[in-house]
């Protein structure tokens, strides 16, 4: 392993590519246990971690999601503001250019749900994600110089509109609405 230095600086290339494919990893690491979470599972009563961080029935909530369609190299993302588990109050599904990882997409969603809740005059008191590796990253004091640090940085920013809001990570199985008008914002695509 080595570094170029041009001008005594050193060329940031590797490290880049190092922290990109590890988080690529752990986000297909965690999809592909999500996936064996939601298979193996039924669902059959409420979530836990919604009753550990007080959450009630009338509280504003956003759900946000993302799907990747590699093949058209699209992405679509969705938000679901609701108040407290299923009273649905609006939604949005956004189709965005490129399909980078799994991760990249997930902070995509959240970055433009919380531009929406901006515009929209919407405020949330949770924000739920099934990005795990995502929230994990917000919520603390992580960063790098990657695209995804800048990323994380400009969602931190994004959240003191909201002094109020948190972030938490909300399993796949819990947040099917927003899954799956993610992925009806990529077969809108399609049609046309």
């Amino acid at each position: 392993m080595f570094l170029i230095f041009i001008s005594g600086i050193p060329n940031n290339v590797e490290e880049f590519v190092i922290n990109y494919l590890q988080e690529y990893n752990e986000a297909q690491q965690s999809y592909h246990a999500d996936q064996l979470d939601s298979e193996a599972t039924p669902i059959t009563h409420r979530p836990q971690r919604l009753q550990t961080i007080a959450f009630q029935e009338d509280s504003p909530s956003l759900y946000v999601d993302a799907a990747l369609d590699h093949k058209n190299v699209l992405t679509g993302t969705d938000f679901i503001f609701k108040i407290g588990h299923h009273r649905a109050v609006a939604s949005h599904y956004r189709l965005l250019p490129g399909a980078s990882t799994p991760i990249f997409a997930e902070g995509q969603a959240l970055l433009h749900s919380l531009l929406w809740c901006l515009d929209s005059q919407l405020s949330p008191k949770f924000v739920f994600s099934d990005c795990l590796n995502l929230v994990s990253k917000v919520n603390s004091e992580w960063q790098d110089h990657s695209a995804l640090s800048g990323l994380v940085s400009r969602i931190r920013m994004l959240f003191s509109n909201f002094p109020e809001a948190s972030l938490h990570f909300l399993p796949r199985q819990f947040n099917m609405d927003a899954h799956g008008l993610a992925k009806e914002a990529i077969r809108s695509r399609e049609e046309v």
